[in-house]
């Protein structure tokens, strides 16, 4: 979440992304770009398929699994997460927050009157517009196996599907909510270009290290090494593959505290 306490005067009306330029809202199907002929998977990426999704190294799993690793953060992770955090600020239109706050930011339990609060949350289940991601897919298998491990360790992955956000954010006393639901394509198949670059990141993201999005999940499920770089290597055929056209959703609600 981001709060921030107003400067003095009336508050600036909340952005949109839309002001930016086109971004998929949740109520708009993804319009499917036409596909090259004899280009079925990106050709772009410069990495042989082969190689890179063939076997996860047993240094890797060791490292993380044996020496009590709760996430992976070495430097494959965190240029994931660079590229995890320009993608969702593309999806807003390149705004970093939609609440009209200001600088002086505060934290939540310090929020002075008037202050906004900001809620962003990205939905863990591929869909498709399409019917492209089929159910037994790698893909669609995603938000599942997730969902699962959540369960396991207590936490959740349902967020967004469960409507927490703005419920929770109203019943705490909060006024002027606002919400917006966007799509994040996860390759570019969109016709749009602000969408097609979306999803250029969307598949970068998804692909550059999938081992260190899923490993803690799958472990936590007990799958062995062999279960792992099997569907890691499923995930990314699909993902690189245009007759697929995967998104997830996203949701970003924000909020003023009363005077």
């Amino acid at each position: 979440m981001s709060q921030k306490s107003p400067k003095s005067g009336s508050p600036r009306s909340p952005r949109s992304p839309q002001s930016q330029g086109p971004v998929a809202t949740a109520a708009q199907a993804l319009e499917v770009d036409d596909l090259p002929e004899g280009e079925e998977d990106d050709p772009g990426l410069g990495e042989d398929f082969e190689s890179s999704t063939a076997s996860i190294t047993s240094s890797i799993l060791h490292y993380r699994t044996i020496n009590g690793r709760t996430g992976s953060n070495d430097e494959r992770q965190s240029e994931a997460m660079d590229i995890a955090h320009h993608m969702f600020t593309l999806a807003q239109g390149g705004e970093l927050h939609l609440a009209p706050i200001n600088d002086n930011i505060q934290a939540f339990r310090v929020l002075k009157p008037g202050g906004w609060v900001e809620s962003f949350e990205a939905s863990a289940i591929i869909e498709s517009d399409d019917d492209s991601v089929k159910p037994d897919s790698a893909l669609a298998q995603w938000g599942p196996i997730f969902i699962k491990a959540s369960k396991t360790i207590g936490n959740t992955f349902t967020v967004v599907g469960d409507n927490l956000q703005r419920p929770g954010i109203e019943r705490a006393g909060f006024t002027d909510v606002e919400q917006w639901d966007s799509k994040l394509p996860l390759n570019p198949f969109p016709k749009d270009p602000k969408l097609k670059e979306m999803g250029q990141f969307g598949e970068l993201f998804s692909t550059q290290d999938t081992e260190g999005l899923v490993l803690f999940v799958a472990n936590t499920l007990g799958w062995t090494p062999e279960e792992v770089h099997v569907y890691i290597a499923k995930f990314r055929r699909e993902i690189r593959d245009r007759r697929n056209h995967p998104y997830i959703r996203l949701r970003t609600v924000w909020a003023r505290k009363p005077e």
